[in-house]
């Protein structure tokens, strides 16, 4: 049994919970406060399916659960999270009691927690129920700790790194012994999901892009990219699937480039059904910000799946599914809008260069990031950290959080 806490808006953590159920582990999704109405709108089918089962911590349910969390060693180890906040300490005790209490009844034989925060609830609750903890952590937390990894690791059973360079990027700043915890496990695709398919036929040149309109992802300089394009005479289209803050001030600048007219924002997209739109494309852009703010998004690797060439920023990650000039490009830079043209160019223009490319992009993520081999990583780590001997456990049982910050965000 497991008891995670992650995520329920569509994304990689969730579906790795879902599917590490159809490998015969039970799975109690914990979270930490419950999402907005428009977030459970938003999950998708199979994480859909977690909902119903999540369990919701309420601290004011928590008193007697708190007592377990009195003593001097869990105390001690909250008070090192918050940094000696009182405000925090007892907050976290008190969720750290209350999962170690829904671990115990369920049985649990190891926890399971994203980064940051349910990582913190996962430590405090690991310390209590002496059940082992692995951690989950993105890209974009490797940059941005704020002082918890020294502390985690010496507690934790095993890491596991959604990318290599946030995995190296962290190790090169800790210990080294703490390498021995750390494990590359990859989102991976699903390719019943995204197969590969045949590009759109000739004619008007589409790209996609998709994630959060926010500054970081730099959807202002991809439509400066296609605004360039444009000029040099190609017949190019684009389409931004996601919401955000920037959605009013993209439009804007599209207007401003005079490519309003070939730039489509059409909103969140499901999960289920961003391969239906994806096949439209006959090729993806992300240019987005290179300082850990991103890895290399899932969404890239699943357009390399179904056989559209990638043109990416530098991202940290990017080398670890895109061969340079083979399946797409990986730019000089950020700013890089002539290295962008330079790029789409003989794509656009070279039907059978962009089907090489293609073809070889399917190729490449095939080999590499296939979903059910991530999957058998993380359950091998599941059956490494278990404590099958415990009279307190059974079978595979995974206890994990649900990770909310304070606007409500889910870190997807």
């Amino acid at each position: 049994m497991q008891a995670r806490l992650d995520p329920l808006v569509a994304g990689g953590r969730h579906v790795f919970a879902h599917e590490i159920g159809a490998y015969g582990h039970e799975i109690l999704p914990v979270a930490l406060a419950r999402p907005s109405e428009d977030q459970l709108s938003k999950p998708g089918r199979r994480a859909g399916e977690l909902v119903p089962r999540v369990v919701y911590l309420r601290i004011s349910r928590v008193g007697w659960a708190l007592l377990s969390a009195l003593r001097p060693d869990v105390i001690a180890l909250a008070l090192r999270l918050c940094r000696g906040n009182l405000k925090r300490v007892i907050p976290l005790l008190a969720r750290g009691a209350s999962v170690a209490r829904h671990a115990r009844r369920f049985r649990a034989n190891i926890l399971y927690a994203h980064w940051p925060r349910p990582s913190e609830v996962g430590l405090v609750a690991s310390a209590i129920a002496n059940i082992p903890l692995g951690i989950s952590i993105h890209a974009h937390e490797v940059a941005h700790d704020n002082h918890h990894f020294p502390i985690a690791f010496p507690r934790i059973a095993f890491a596991a790194f959604c990318n290599a360079a946030a995995m190296r990027f962290l190790l090169d700043r800790l210990p080294t012994a703490y390498a021995e915890k750390a494990r590359l496990i990859y989102h991976g695709v699903d390719f019943s999901q995204f197969q590969t398919k045949p590009l759109p036929v000739e004619g008007v040149f589409r790209i996609a892009s998709a994630g959060r309109l926010t500054k970081t992802k730099g959807f202002d300089r991809l439509l400066r990219g296609v605004a360039e394009l444009r000029a040099s005479g190609r017949n190019v289209e684009l389409v931004i699937y996601g919401e955000g803050g920037c959605r009013v001030e993209l439009a804007r600048l599209a207007e401003e480039l005079e490519i309003a007219d070939v730039v489509s924002l059409p909103g969140w997209v499901a999960h289920e059904v961003m391969a239906d739109h994806l096949e439209n494309a006959h090729a993806f852009a992300l240019l987005a910000d290179i300082d850990f703010n991103d890895g290399l998004p899932n969404v890239v690797l699943e357009a390399l799946a179904m056989g559209r060439p990638a043109i990416v920023s530098p991202l940290p990650a990017a080398g670890e599914a895109i061969i340079h000039g083979e399946n797409g490009f990986i730019l000089r830079g950020v700013d890089d809008i002539e290295g962008f043209v330079e790029a789409f160019t003989p794509l656009i223009d070279d039907r059978c260069l962009l089907e090489r490319q293609a073809l070889m992009a399917a190729k490449t993520v095939r080999r590499d990031h296939d979903r059910h081999l991530q999957l058998d990583r993380l359950c091998a780590e599941f059956g490494r950290a278990a404590m099958p001997d415990s009279p307190a456990c059974h079978s595979d049982a995974v206890i994990g959080t649900i990770p909310i910050d304070k606007q409500g965000n889910t870190g997807i």
